[in-house]
């Protein structure tokens, strides 16, 4: 087509095409008659991709305030069951044999009432009482705001995509539609694309070397954005319409889109540098724009961006993504308890071939 009008064998382009400073010297584009642009779309991730969703449902102020608050508590119901250790061996001389409470015991206590779970130590006086009930109220109301806002977070999609350098940076596999014009703008360094990001995006992630490069169907490639965590460069009308007709309502309100490495943003058609017919075309294509004939047609070849219904009422399963937080705790919990059991069967054996040297010194 660009050889045919540079030729002479055309007057006008039968299709659009990017602008390129190359062919300035041949052609003239002189009006854009799609608003289809290029761009690449993705399914947002879910929040826990990208964030620790479980220290989300509080600002940092909210949890120093809580620790705090658990902090000044402890030490008061700390000398409150110190105090009524003493004052019970002073009034009571058979409970000398009572183990004194330590600060370990107070710790384990507040912990059992931040996940809800009662304690061994009952005070007995009003004062550890009181100190008790306000320190279950407070962990009550922190359990249940933290517990149903998790619920809310889990179905939450992450914004943190919005543009090149944070596509790149996300690691999500990207892919490139098969078409003539973008293997062009892809393999070729042009002044019409962001260089930087176009050798990144394409020697890491659409053509890694010793592997197929990533060009897809367009069906094919909005198929594994569907499913899989994947990005796919394509039209973008091309994009919606096999959108309205593969997504569920709850899939497509997940749909996200950044700019594309191809700075143009309309593809124009194009005519001969000196063509003696420009004016007539300008005022043809002019006189389609103002009757809303473009318009009226352009809906009907080119699908709208799909609306989203689906977002209440979407039920998430929870994978081990989303929690891996809790399984890290458990298993730094699990490395300590082992550190600290190694080292208490280490120091206990010391001990005992130290009371057993002494004893041998002893007996000699």
């Amino acid at each position: 087509m660009i050889g045919d009008l540079m030729n002479g064998r055309a007057d006008i382009s039968g299709t659009t095409a990017f602008i390129q400073l190359e062919r300035m010297e041949y052609l003239k584009y002189i009006i854009p008659t799609t608003y289809d642009t290029l761009r690449i779309v993705f399914r947002a991730p879910p929040l826990s991709y990208t964030a620790n969703v479980f220290i989300l449902p509080f600002n940092i102020i909210v949890w120093c305030s809580f620790f705090l608050i658990l902090t000044i508590s402890g030490i008061f119901f700390y000398i409150i069951v110190l105090y009524e250790w003493e004052y019970n061996i002073k009034v009571d001389k058979q409970r000398r044999n009572r183990l004194k409470p330590s600060l370990l015991e107070v710790i384990l206590s507040q912990v059992s009432a931040v996940t809800q779970r009662g304690g061994y130590l009952e005070p007995n006086t009003f004062s550890g009482r009181a100190v008790l009930i306000v320190i279950f109220i407070l962990c009550m109301f922190m359990y249940t705001a933290f517990s149903g806002y998790i619920v809310v977070l889990l179905q939450y999609t992450s914004d943190s995509i919005k543009d090149l350098e944070s596509l790149y940076n996300s690691k999500i596999e990207i892919g490139v539609e098969d078409t003539v014009y973008n293997r062009y703008y892809f393999t070729t360094p042009s002044k019409e694309t962001n260089e930087t990001y176009r050798k990144l995006i394409y020697n890491n992630r659409v053509a890694p070397k010793g592997q197929e490069p990533n060009y897809f169907s367009a069906k094919d490639g909005m198929k594994k954005v569907r499913n899989e965590f994947f990005a796919f460069h394509v039209e973008l009308g091309t994009a919606y319409h096999l959108i309205r007709e593969t997504f569920k309502d709850d899939e497509k309100c997940k749909i996200k889109d950044v700019d594309t490495i191809i700075k143009s943003e309309e593809p124009y058609l194009s005519v001969p540098k000196n063509s003696v017919y420009v004016d007539i075309f300008l005022v043809g294509f002019r006189r389609f724009f103002e009757t809303g004939l473009h318009k009226r047609e352009y809906n009907k070849l080119f699908a709208p961006k799909p609306e989203c219904h689906g977002r209440r009422g979407n039920y998430v399963s929870v994978g081990l993504i989303d929690c891996y937080f809790p399984f890290l705790i458990f298993g730094i919990g699990v490395l300590i308890s082992w550190i600290l059991f190694l080292i208490e069967v280490l120091v206990n054996t010391l001990t005992k071939k130290t009371e057993t040297s002494s004893t041998l010194q002893y007996l000699n």
